[in-house]
């Protein structure tokens, strides 16, 4: 399960890489539930306190966090640094990202 974002940025970066991403990105992509990009998500992205976050990663963060009550077990998979910081700041088991020493909380996103 995925923001919708990832369709973009997965084909974005398959024709970067080339012919043989681009045909994995397509066997990959189907297998993947999209979540839409709604005002809800568009409003939680937008609250996010981080000033590290990027726009893109806080619409994922944000659609984790919004269907994070359906499925309490839900963990995140990322190779942004920021990103797994901000979803370990807010409960997330994170797979992909180094865990950092530092460490700058998010979890009062909703203020």
């Amino acid at each position: 399960m995925s923001s919708v974002v990832a369709l973009i940025e997965v084909e974005r970066t398959a024709w970067r890489i080339g012919r043989s991403a681009i045909a994995r990105a397509h066997l990959v992509l189907p297998r993947i539930a999209l979540v839409e990009l709604d005002d809800e998500v568009v409003r939680t992205a937008a609250s996010i306190k981080s000033a590290e976050l990027r726009t893109l990663d806080a619409i994922h963060l944000a659609t984790a966090l919004l269907v994070r009550d359906r499925f309490p077990e839900l963990a995140l998979a990322t190779h942004d640094e920021e990103l797994a910081i901000a979803a370990r700041a807010v409960g997330f088991h994170v797979h992909g990202a180094p865990t950092r020493a530092r460490f700058r909380p998010v979890a009062d996103w909703r203020r």
